[in-house]
């Protein structure tokens, strides 16, 4: 196989296949990407920093490796991928798109970077994030702003909006994004790809931020795959937690579904709706108990308080000192909260959080506890829960969100675009992100929650009755000929 689009356009389970069986080479399954990210990144710039020496030596090695010990080479062997600019890769910029790390290059791997290398994936680059990945746009002032594929006067998403945009064009077909408040379902989301949210605690990334880092958003914080289907996501998940996919239980020829359409005072609007309900009315035909909800029986402000209040601490335990005082503190957060996130309620619980005391944290956390406690009875309940991702398509580029409006309608830019998605966050549950269908043009998804620590079983139900109803393309340029 010597067809460079070709190669660009398979999936990743498809390219380690090839790789495997010997009918490419690495160097050229990696050099057809390189090309393809080299033409179409500069109008997207969902890569800032491209590794072509770097990729190409690995690939190298890579080849060396199937010749001399076909037998040991991992699930990822010669498959390329990107990683968000917000983990730590052992002499590769990281900079979490804020000036002070710049420059900043770690000494070693993330745990989670560490199990990707030795399962032979092969780095090409590093995905843009919003500075500190602190909002749903995807801008800093380190590099350029990364756009939507499919139409660049709106946003990929954020934080993760560099690693969906790569997925959705064809960079590379797997990365690895990290969620507080859906930086990975918002992105998949706006792209038109795939995305899982994984249980709190599955994975392990304390050690993925810059050694200067405190301590991190511990108890909200994940990272997971992002791909462009559900078997590529189980086969980063299978190289990043391998414990947990040794065994999943059976999955039921019938489900009992929960949707909730509104949340709070959010709701999607026509074209959304529309299409989660040609959705779910797929789902009802295939023999599935599909019941509308309102959810987990949990306060769903409470919900977004204890998000504030355990992220607003954390995130001050990663400050240098002298940043957690007035009136360095009132800048910093009136520049992230009231500018960059909006204002409105669930900023201000951030800022509550960030003055909270030790006492008052350990007060939050049993609150989380609490609301995980009864996320955890809902889901005898139902198998799973389905939810919007946003409430709109992805919206229009914007600098601060202040002044945010949809439709020239003032909006509280945290509130809704973060209602599904943090009070979700809170609840620690497993989510993933489907592409489901269009909606003026733009891609619409819907959030799948299930329980706790069910991540590999959650996979298996999409692959098995959700994904056949999903709608994935490509955006208009990117992809292979045939399909343009």
């Amino acid at each position: 196989m010597n067809n460079q689009t070709q190669l660009v356009h398979k999936s990743a389970t498809e390219i380690a296949k090839i790789v495997r069986e010997r009918k490419a080479s690495v160097v050229e399954i990696v050099q057809a990407h390189l090309n393809h990210i080299k033409r179409h990144n500069p109008t997207i710039k969902a890569i800032n920093l491209i590794l072509e020496q770097e990729a190409l030596s690995a690939a190298k090695v890579a080849d060396e490796a199937l010749v001399k010990n076909p037998s040991k080479v991992g699930l990822l062997h010669g498959v390329p991928i990107t990683l968000k600019d917000a983990i730590n890769v052992a002499g590769v910029k990281t900079t979490l798109g804020m000036p002070q790390y710049r420059n900043y290059i770690p000494k070693k791997d993330a745990e989670v970077v560490s199990r990707l290398k030795d399962a032979g994936a092969i780095l090409l680059g590093r995905t843009a994030v919003p500075i500190a990945c602190w909002d749903f746009n995807c801008r800093n002032p380190i590099y350029p702003e990364t756009l939507n594929p499919w139409d660049r006067s709106r946003t990929p998403g954020g934080s993760s909006g560099g690693a969906a945009a790569s997925i959705a064009a064809g960079f590379a077909p797997l990365d690895l994004g990290s969620d507080l408040a859906g930086s990975i379902r918002i992105p998949a989301h706006c792209c038109g790809v795939y995305g899982l949210r994984t249980t709190d605690g599955l994975l392990n990334i304390q050690d993925g931020w810059p050694e200067d880092f405190k301590e991190t958003a511990e108890n909200l914080v994940v990272c997971g795959p992002m791909a462009r289907n559900i078997a590529d996501l189980q086969l980063m998940l299978k190289v990043l937690q391998p414990e947990y996919g040794k065994s999943v239980e059976p999955v039921p020829n019938t489900l009992r579904i929960g949707y909730t359409e509104d949340m709070l005072d959010v709701s999607p609007d026509a074209g959304t709706k529309s299409c989660i309900s040609n959705f779910l009315e797929k789902l009802r035909q295939d023999g599935h108990h599909v019941v509308s909800t309102k959810g987990p029986e949990v306060d769903l402000e409470e919900c977004l308080e204890s998000w504030g209040n355990v992220g607003g601490f954390e995130f001050k335990k990663t400050l240098p000192q002298i940043l957690r005082i007035p009136p360095f503190s009132t800048l910093l957060l009136l520049y992230f909260d009231q500018w960059r996130f909006g204002g409105g309620p669930l900023a201000n619980y951030h800022i509550k959080g960030f003055y909270s005391s030790d006492h008052d944290h350990q007060r939050a956390l049993e609150i989380l506890s609490e609301i995980r406690r009864i996320v955890s009875n809902f889901f005898r309940q139902f198998d799973v829960w389905i939810l919007p991702i946003l409430p709109i398509p992805a919206f229009e580029r914007t600098n601060f969100n202040r002044f945010f409006k949809i439709h020239g309608e003032r909006k509280v830019y945290s509130s809704f675009l973060g209602t599904y998605n943090c009070t979700t966050a809170v609840m620690g549950t497993p989510g993933l992100a489907i592409p489901i269908g269009f909606s003026d043009g733009m891609p619409i998804g819907i959030q799948v929650h299930s329980r706790a620590f069910s991540d590999f079983w959650l996979l298996k139900i999409a692959e098995q009755h959700f994904e056949k109803h999903a709608e994935l393309k490509w955006p208009n340029g990117f992809g292979p000929p045939s399909n343009p």
